[in-house]
């Protein structure tokens, strides 16, 4: 403990410790249940992954992306299924797959229901619809965004922020040469996640997005993914700017500093 404390001080006389941010119980309770919709959805990802697993055993292969997710689709894995307790040994993978529906209509239902909260507090956030302004920017990043920088001024610059996210790429010293390696990964990875899901979405949608990375990428298949994160932490930068100084989004942009 003498150790450690004598550490402290050391780092505290040449100003190596820096602040720590704690949340208020409402930013907490918000990041909370920004993080249980996603367990929410990775939930029912995880059943709809078993549901084409079982049918893919017993020589039926879905239609791929969502359309076998519609109310279509579903209806149509509805009429395959039957209580388990009514099926014969050869068909016991109806039983399965109705359980599993089920549970894919449980989850679906909660998830509703914790979009349906968080769509009422993001409405009820300034700084959640300054960040719709975005072309491309929906509620979830929104939010996910807000309730993580919660007070955007204690940043001083892009390059903290950026850093802060875990998407700047690792420095490796190996003496004499200095190389850039992968992104550090430090930061909220629902975050991470979901800015380079708008990022690829936002080449459709955002010409700021589609400029950047056209510029980023210079075409190549190769840097297709450097320039995705790339754009994906501009974006975060440029949220932090606009939450910061409270303005909406512009185009073309002015330099975040």
């Amino acid at each position: 403990m003498i150790v450690v404390m004598l550490k402290a001080a050391q780092l505290s006389a040449v100003n190596q410790i820096r602040e720590v941010h704690i949340p208020t119980i409402d930013v907490r309770q918000w990041r909370a249940l920004i993080a249980f919709r996603q367990q929410l959805v990775r939930r029912r990802t995880r059943v709809k992954n078993h549901v084409r697993d079982l049918l893919l055993r017993e020589g039926q292969i879905l239609p791929g992306g969502g359309k076998c997710w519609t109310q279509l689709g579903v209806a149509e894995l509805e009429g395959m299924a039957q209580p388990l307790s009514e099926v014969g040994m050869n068909e016991l993978w109806r039983g399965e797959l109705a359980i599993e529906l089920r549970q894919l209509r449980a989850v679906q239902e909660e998830i509703e229901v914790a979009e349906e909260k968080l769509d009422a507090i993001g409405a009820a956030d300034p700084r959640v619809r300054l960040l719709r302004t975005i072309p491309g920017v929906g509620p979830r990043l929104a939010e996910a965004i807000v309730a993580l920088l919660d007070q955007p001024e204690r940043f001083r610059k892009a390059s903290e922020v950026s850093a802060y996210i875990g998407m700047v790429p690792k420095e490796l010293d190996s003496g004499e040469t200095q190389r850039r390696g992968k992104i550090t990964r430090h930061g909220s990875r629902l975050v991470r996640s979901l800015l380079v899901e708008v990022a690829w979405a936002g080449l459709r949608h955002n010409p700021w997005v589609r400029e950047t990375y056209q510029r980023i990428s210079g075409g190549k298949k190769s840097r297709k993914k450097i320039a995705i994160v790339a754009v994906g932490r501009r974006l975060f930068v440029r949220c932090w700017a606009m939450l910061r100084d409270g303005t909406s989004w512009q185009w073309p942009a002015a330099k975040v500093t």
